[in-house]
């Protein structure tokens, strides 16, 4: 478990301002970030790859992250560049799959990260924290899916396709 010590009144005034968290109380914020560790990474770093078996998830305190995938005889796809309370890493939280992606830090970056032990035991402990989390969660996994349906959309558009490869 973290010790906060004098940062934790700033991380929770920008923990407040997020998505995420803005809908939880400064004492369920305290509950949190006791079960978080704190990371500080320098650019370059490599949080994880495709392919890792995954153990935690991660909050962007301050920095950014770029998520990426690597195609093979091309240059690497961005899927999404991150920064301060954005997360990620939550995808093998909900279905233990390997990292379907490659994270790395983009400028020096403070993290959260919170194992999915720590996630579970939280979400027994605390319901109604647990509730408005996969809640929050449901709300921003659904808006990065529909980017991606519009990025789909956009690449089928200009990419002829006939009918039989819709199907």
């Amino acid at each position: 478990m973290a010790d906060l010590g004098q940062t934790q009144d700033q991380m929770l005034s920008m923990l407040k301002n997020t998505y995420l968290f803005n809908i939880f109380s400064s004492e369920e914020l305290v509950d949190i970030l006791m079960m978080c560790d704190h990371e500080t990474r320098t650019a370059g770093y490599i949080v994880f790859e495709e392919g890792d078996i995954p153990d935690r998830f991660y909050i962007i305190i301050t920095g950014k992250v770029t998520v990426y995938q690597s195609i093979p005889g091309k240059k690497n796809v961005i899927l999404a560049e991150l920064q301060g309370g954005d997360f990620f890493g939550e995808m093998s939280l909900l279905d233990s799959f390997p990292r379907s992606a490659t994270s790395k830090v983009e400028e020096d970056s403070f993290l959260l990260s919170m194992t999915f032990d720590n996630f579970n035991e939280l979400m027994n402990q605390e319901k109604n924290v647990g509730i408005k989390w996969l809640w929050t969660f449901c709300r921003i996994l659904s808006s990065r899916l529909r980017d991606t349906n519009e990025k789909y959309k956009q690449l089928l558009v200009n990419v002829p396709l006939d009918d039989q490869d819709l199907k």
